[in-house]
C-alpha cells in the first residue's frame, strides 16, 4: 500500500490537502481511497495498527484543533472506507483488564456553561467494540470525565497492573534529589463495593512530630475523591460529596500512623477517616499504603470518579512546614475538584 499526501500551502493554486491510498492489483497501483481535507487542515501523522482490526488513521490539525479519521480496507469492496471520524481526540488502544486483549476507546473534548459566564472543557470517555467491519460504540451515553489526567481502575484479578508512577515534579526543586527522595506508585482496583488502592511511597528520611491534625507538619499524603463528577462538573470548590483525607505514616518508631478528615463537610470522608480499613507497612526506602475504601453502589455503577493525590516531604528538623511536594495531575489544586484527575472504574 501506498500513501500519498499532496500539499499545496503557500502556492497560488492552494486548494487544500489531498489523502490517497493506492494499492497494488496485477502490477498496477490502483487509487483505492481518497479523502479532501479543507484548505486550512495540514496532515500532521499517519499510522498503521495491524490487528484488531487492520486500519489507517489518519490524523490531522489546522488552527482550531484537529482530529482522527480511520479508514480501513473493505475486501468485498475491494477499496478502503471510512470507519471513524473524530474532530478531537482519538483512538486508544490498552489491555486494562489484564485479560490479554486491548479495548478501544476514545476521548473527545467538548466546551462546558459553567454558571453562565465561564467555559470548561469536558472530556467524554467512549468504548468501542469492532463488530461486523465496523465500529459500535458503548455506552450510548459517553463518561463525561474532567479534561486532566485519567487513569484505569480494573475488576480484581487483573494478571499485570500498569502502575500509575510519579517520580518526577512539575516544577524542579533544591529539595528534590530524585524518586529515591520523592515518588510514589498506584494501582487501583475496583473490587465491589469497595474501591482498593495501593499506594507505595519512596521517601528516603521519614519525618513526622505529630498526630491528628497535626500531621501535615510532616511527612503526609492527602487523597481527594470527588464522587459526583456528573453533578457538580462545575463546582470550583469542595462540597458534600467530596471525600478529602490526609494520611501519615507516622515515624515508626513512637509515632503511630493517622488518618485525618479534611473535609467537615463531607459524611462519607468523615466515615472514611474514622472507619476505613488501611494498613501502613514500612519498607526499605520508604513505606506503603493499602486501603480499601467502601462507595455506594450508586458511585461505583457511574463509572468515574475524581481522584486527587499529593505527597508532602520533609527531610528538615527545623520549620514548621514540609519544603517540597509532589501530585498527580501535576496542577492539582486541592481545594478546586476541577484541577482533579479521572479514575474510571472498569469493569463488565
Amino acid at each position: 500500500i501506498v500513501y500519498d499526501i499532496e500539499s499545496r500551502f503557500g502556492t497560488a493554486a492552494y486548494q487544500g490537502t489531498c489523502v490517497a491510498i493506492f494499492q497494488e492489483v496485477a502490477g498496477v497501483y490502483l487509487e483505492v481511497y481518497k479523502t479532501r481535507l479543507s484548505a486550512d487542515i495540514k496532515i500532521k501523522l499517519i499510522k498503521v495498527f495491524d490487528e484488531p482490526p487492520p486500519f489507517v488513521e489518519v490524523q490531522w490539525f489546522h488552527a482550531a484543533g484537529g482530529g482522527n479519521t480511520y479508514i480501513c480496507y473493505d475486501p468485498e469492496l475491494m477499496q478502503f472506507r471510512e470507519v471513524l471520524h473524530f474532530e478531537s481526540g482519538g483512538l486508544n488502544k490498552k489491555d486494562i483488564n489484564g485479560d490479554g486483549s486491548e479495548e478501544i476507546f476514545a476521548f473527545t473534548f467538548e466546551p462546558v456553561q459553567c454558571n453562565d459566564k465561564s467555559e470548561l472543557y469536558a472530556s467524554f470517555l467512549t468504548f468501542y467494540r469492532w463488530k461486523k467491519n465496523c465500529f459500535a460504540s458503548f455506552p450510548d451515553d459517553p463518561y463525561m470525565m474532567r479534561p486532566g489526567s485519567t487513569y484505569f481502575a480494573s475488576q480484581k484479578g487483573i494478571s499485570n497492573p500498569e502502575l500509575l508512577i510519579l517520580t518526577q515534579p512539575r516544577y524542579p526543586s533544591l529539595e528534590f534529589n530524585g524518586p529515591e527522595d520523592c515518588s510514589f506508585t498506584l494501582f487501583a482496583v475496583k473490587d465491589s463495593p469497595y474501591l482498593s488502592l495501593t499506594i507505595t511511597v519512596r521517601d528516603d528520611t521519614v519525618m513526622q512530630y505529630r498526630g491528628s491534625q497535626g500531621i501535615i507538619h510532616g511527612d503526609h499524603l492527602v487523597l481527594v475523591i470527588d464522587t459526583d463528577i456528573q453533578g457538580d462538573f462545575c463546582e470550583r470548590s469542595v462540597n458534600d460529596d467530596d471525600i478529602a483525607i490526609a494520611l501519615s505514616p507516622g515515624n515508626f518508631k513512637d509515632i503511630a500512623p493517622e488518618i485525618a478528615n479534611l473535609n467537615p463537610l463531607s459524611p462519607l470522608s468523615q466515615s472514611i477517616s474514622e472507619n476505613g480499613d488501611f494498613l501502613f507497612e514500612k519498607q526499605i526506602g520508604g513505606y506503603k499504603i493499602r486501603m480499601n475504601i467502601k462507595l455506594d453502589e450508586k458511585i461505583l455503577a457511574m463509572g468515574t470518579v475524581g481522584l486527587g493525590i499529593i505527597l508532602y516531604d520533609r527531610d528538615k528538623e527545623k520549620g514548621n512546614y514540609p519544603e517540597f511536594k509532589l501530585s498527580w495531575p501535576s496542577t492539582m489544586n486541592k481545594k478546586d475538584p476541577t484541577t482533579w484527575g479521572n479514575l474510571f472504574l472498569f469493569g463488565e
